[in-house]
């Protein structure tokens, strides 16, 4: 079976690395990355993703953040050949219902140039881990920050999702994530009817501050299916 990863708001899929050490051998990887210096929506990123999925095995999506809608809406097409989705620490519609009301007011534009503080990546991301911390400052510098703004614009203007999707899911939430409230798997369980949650010690950025655990859970799953 074959994992494809999809990443958070970076795109770019590196700070999976922890994750993908962890992840056993019979599990082939493959992952999707966003272009770092083009804006798309939603949507545009939704049929990105399609256009790249494998043709001829049999695969399971593993979405992050940001990425949590995207897979839901690929999901909804049922690609050939999908078996099932992993949500981490996600949501399907906007997780801050105030960012609406005051990122207007926020200059985001010049926030995004500047390199993210350490104790701010410590507090919302990753506890204590350094070398994560460094990287992923490493990593968002590589993004144009116009992109980034689109995205953070893009979760602010989720749409309420709708449709009921009927496939194997899992969700594995942080049980200290200051980004993504635990309220935001109420919808999942609302619109994926076969969804199993798991709690697994952490803040936002699970797989990497929790990796054997989340590749485990994830290891269960795609033998279950």
């Amino acid at each position: 079976m074959k994992l494809i990863l999809l990443s958070g708001l970076d795109g770019t899929a590196k700070l999976f690395e922890p994750f993908i050490d962890a992840i056993p051998d019979t599990i082939e990887i493959e992952i999707i990355d966003y272009p770092v210096d083009k804006i798309l929506s939603y949507d545009e990123l939704v049929g990105y993703v399609v256009e790249r999925l494998p043709k001829h095995e049999h695969f399971v999506l593993l979405a992050e953040s940001f990425s949590g809608y995207i897979a839901y809406k690929v999901a909804l097409q049922k690609p050939k050949n999908l078996k099932g989705v992993v949500f981490v620490a996600t949501f399907l519609e906007n997780p801050r219902p105030y960012l609406s009301k005051i990122l207007p007011f926020i200059p985001m534009r010049f926030l995004l140039f500047l390199p993210m503080p350490t104790f701010v990546a410590n507090y919302l991301l990753v506890e204590r881990k350094s070398n994560m911390i460094k990287k992923l400052q490493e990593i968002l510098k590589s993004v144009s920050a116009e992109v980034l703004y689109h995205r953070l614009l893009e979760i602010v203007n989720l749409h309420k999702a709708t449709e009921i999707l009927d496939m194997k899911a899992l969700y594995i939430q942080a049980s200290s994530d200051k980004l993504v409230p635990k309220s935001a798997y109420k919808v999942f369980e609302q619109k994926i009817p076969h969804i199993k949650l798991i709690e697994l010690k952490g803040s936002h950025l699970i797989l990497q501050g929790n990796a054997l655990e989340s590749a485990s859970e994830v290891d269960k799953f795609i033998k279950n299916i």
